[in-house]
């Protein structure tokens, strides 16, 4: 099955065979019952289990191809307005939460002075913005090899001992674009499948009834929290600046989310938070103090400290030096004023706020 499809009966067929069969009858093959209309509702469920099947099997994913109702002999149900029978509902009304027709909607006794969207200009408009998403999701692929001949030109031209430090780069860049392929992909497929559930309703018999399925898919349409679409880059490439031998190191940016889901905003919310969090640390986390500390082991656990278990807190962070240039980090909470000054020893104290 390539193009699953839903029929007035509530069954699911395949788009060309249930056409033909339309074509000479009018009742349903599987009940019997004459079809209350003609229009085939495109089953987007059905579609994702058959993709994902092919796709765990190894096979090809069928792509639905393009139809031509009238080509086919379907015709999609005339949706007219019940003040003005001979119009059809072509405006949505979100005061009145219903479809209009046109003549309602420029009518002062009606809808003129109500917040209203032409049905063509809204589809168009979520057309649009699917569209981008998924140009998104291609560019996003081809932008890995762009990235990848940076990070190589660079590890190229040090000394082969970094050969496998810049392989895990290249692995992690690729890893990041992979997630992020795969989170613009799942939106624009969202985006797809919002796209048919508004042609369906804009089409339905039903949008000209309040608090009607279709009413309420079109209100949720125009009412949308319309999202930009995000980066299509997964990571940036940051060369080393010194010594000459160091490799440059991979950045990966933020997840692309889909702003229109409320979790997802209150999420980028709180990872943005953190990235200023992190970002107040300057260079501290691997700078020349925490360097000298002899014990790599204490350095390690104070950097976890500093971008997990100690967020959103105050801190006062003491170095002590010695008299053989080796120095001793101790850390502190704000509220801890004590610094300890002897005359083998020089303190150099960071405030840090997290």
């Amino acid at each position: 099955m390539q193009d699953p499809v839903i029929a007035a009966d509530g069954f699911t067929y395949e788009r060309c065979y249930i056409q033909q069969w339309m074509q000479g009858h009018d009742v349903s093959p599987r009940t019997g019952q004459p079809f209350l209309h003609t229009f085939l509702t495109p089953n987007v469920m059905a579609r994702q289990l058959i993709a994902a099947w092919c796709e765990k099997n190894d096979l090809p994913v069928p792509s639905a191809p393009s139809c031509d109702l009238q080509q086919a002999g379907v015709h999609k149900p005339a949706v007219t307005c019940a003040a003005h029978p001979k119009e059809q509902l072509r405006v949505f009304c979100s005061d009145c939460g219903h479809g209009i027709c046109i003549l309602c909607a420029v009518d002062a006794k009606r809808c003129k002075t109500h917040a209203t969207e032409a049905l063509d200009t809204l589809l168009e408009d979520l057309r649009r913005d699917r569209e981008c998403w998924v140009q998104a999701h291609e560019d996003c692929r081809s932008s890995i090899e762009q990235l990848c001949v940076c990070i190589q030109a660079d590890a190229d031209s040090k000394k082969q001992a970094i050969d496998i430090e810049a392989a895990a780069l290249l692995q992690k860049a690729r890893t990041a674009v992979d997630e992020r392929v795969t989170a613009l992909a799942a939106t624009a497929e969202k985006r797809q499948q919002r796209e048919q559930l508004v042609a369906a309703a804009a089409d339905s018999p039903e949008l000209g009834l309040k608090g009607s399925a279709a009413a309420v898919t079109i209100a949720a349409a125009v009412n949308r929290f319309k999202a930009p679409v995000p980066d299509v880059h997964a990571a940036e490439f940051r060369p080393a600046a010194a010594p000459a031998l160091a490799v440059g190191q991979v950045v990966v940016l933020s997840i692309a989310r889909d702003l229109e889901d409320e979790d997802a905003r209150k999420a980028a919310a709180e990872e943005t938070a953190l990235t200023v969090a992190v970002q107040a640390l300057g260079q501290l986390g691997c700078s020349a103090l925490l360097g000298r500390v002899r014990d790599r082991n204490l350095v390690t656990q104070l950097e976890v400290l500093l971008q997990t278990k100690l967020q959103h807190r105050s801190y006062k962070l003491l170095y002590t030096w010695s008299k053989d240039g080796s120095s001793n980090a101790s850390f502190h909470r704000h509220c801890d004023n004590q610094v300890r000054t002897t005359t083998a020893y020089t303190p150099s104290t960071h405030c840090l706020t997290l």
